[in-house]
């Protein structure tokens, strides 16, 4: 969906995300962008989900939240939120097409989690986890920062 057309029931909005995965996507203070509500399968458990996406359209990053049940990489179930970022092509951050990374807030023992913590993975243009660990997001380049590394 990154590049693709804005739907015509966009709103505007200056970030994407919730409480705990907000990302700012204001260049200055007149600057805003693009965010609507579609259904998708964001967590790929086979069920579709009221999806909050955002078009950051002079980065060019697709973010897609959502904040509720999903699926851990160890099987287990959390509950929390949850951002996704897609780098469309002529991103600002020089990344390729079709990659980024995901943020989940996630309490302790979900996921395996030993506690309350941010917790994220940036993947490549295929969609394959690169680095994953303890994270948070840089509020100067709204990119994902891993903290401690654990893959």
């Amino acid at each position: 969906m990154a590049g693709a057309p804005v739907p015509a029931n966009a709103t505007k909005v200056k970030a994407a995300g919730g409480t705990a995965t907000r990302v700012s996507t204001a260049n200055s203070a007149t600057d805003d962008d693009s965010s609507w509500v579609a259904q998708v399968d964001f967590d790929g458990d086979g069920n579709v989900e009221d999806v909050n996406f955002v078009w950051d359209d002079e980065d060019k990053v697709l973010y897609a939240y959502a904040d509720g049940a999903f699926l851990c990489a160890n099987g287990g179930v959390a509950t929390g939120e949850m951002l996704i970022a897609t780098f469309a092509a002529g991103n600002t951050g020089k990344r390729p097409t079709g990659a980024g990374f995901w943020l989940a807030d996630l309490d302790a023992s979900e996921c395996a989690a030993q506690e309350d913590a941010l917790w994220g993975c940036r993947f490549d243009a295929s969609g394959s986890p690169t680095t994953c660990g303890s994270a948070t997001i840089d509020e100067k380049t709204d990119d994902l920062v891993i903290a401690t590394v654990s893959r």
